[in-house]
């Protein structure tokens, strides 16, 4: 003979079995969908040293992170008459710029900067490249019209591309 609070565990049971079945066709229809062209949906993302990254099942891969320096001296004129300066030349930094994992085309790159004063804009720092374009993100540099010491420069590198999903 059975207890009412056995009764009910069963009946609990059943409601939990009912409720994981339903679940789990809900995940495998949203799964259906999106391997069928729906909606894209991240498979992996992580924290690997500056850089924050995703992947998407479509094959798309996004990173970005950020690069700064406490200040930055641009007082002699080393691009015509204009002035540069990079932070991008530092061991650490060029160790930081290996992105977590190759790129299979090449990434678009999009840097921008900010600092704590004053006028800058960014052009490419080729002199502080390594590796290659699908597992380094390129150097910057920082250039002005005139002199000045820069305070907190930061540089801001976003991509996005596409990448190959292991098997």
């Amino acid at each position: 003979m059975q207890t009412s609070g056995s009764a009910a565990i069963k009946k609990l049971i059943q409601l939990v079995k009912a409720a994981v079945s339903d679940a789990l066709a809900e995940a495998k229809a949203y799964t259906d969908n999106a391997a069928a062209g729906g909606a894209d949906y991240i498979v992996e993302q992580g924290l690997t040293g500056k850089w924050r990254w995703r992947k998407w099942a479509s094959g798309i891969a996004e990173m970005w992170a950020t690069f700064d320096s406490d200040s930055l001296e641009m007082t002699s004129q080393t691009w015509g008459s204009l002035y540069t300066a990079s932070w991008m030349g530092l061991a650490a930094n060029k160790a930081a710029r290996r992105y977590p994992f190759a790129f299979v085309e090449n990434p678009v790159v999009s840097a921008t900067p900010t600092v704590g004063s004053g006028n800058i804009w960014l052009a490419t720092n080729t002199e502080n490249d390594i590796g290659t374009r699908l597992t380094h993100a390129p150097a910057y540099q920082c250039v002005r019209a005139n002199d000045a010491w820069q305070r907190k420069i930061t540089t801001v590198s976003s991509l996005t591309t596409a990448w190959i999903m292991p098997r």
